[in-house]
C-alpha cells in the first residue's frame, strides 16, 4: 500500500503557487480536504482532480449554456 502525503494550506498554496487565502477560499467552493481532528489536510492528486473537474464543468457550460 503506497502512502500519500498529506499537504498543509501553505504547503499546498505553495505547490499551486497562490495564497492560502485562495486555498481557504476554494475550500468553500468545495475544494476535497481531510479533517484530522481540528487539522485540515490536503492530497494534492485530488485536488488536482477538482480543478480538473471544475474546468472540464466550465467548458461544457460554454457549450451548452448550462450552469450547474
Amino acid at each position: 500500500m503506497s502512502e500519500t502525503k498529506l499537504l498543509t494550506e501553505r504547503e499546498l498554496a505553495e505547490a499551486l503557487r497562490c495564497s492560502v487565502a485562495a486555498i481557504r477560499a476554494w475550500r468553500s467552493e468545495g475544494l476535497p480536504a481531510r479533517k484530522l481532528g481540528r487539522l485540515v489536510r490536503f492530497e494534492l492528486s485530488t485536488v488536482l482532480a477538482w480543478f480538473e473537474r471544475r474546468q472540464q464543468e466550465s467548458e461544457q457550460e460554454k457549450v451548452t449554456g448550462v450552469v450547474r
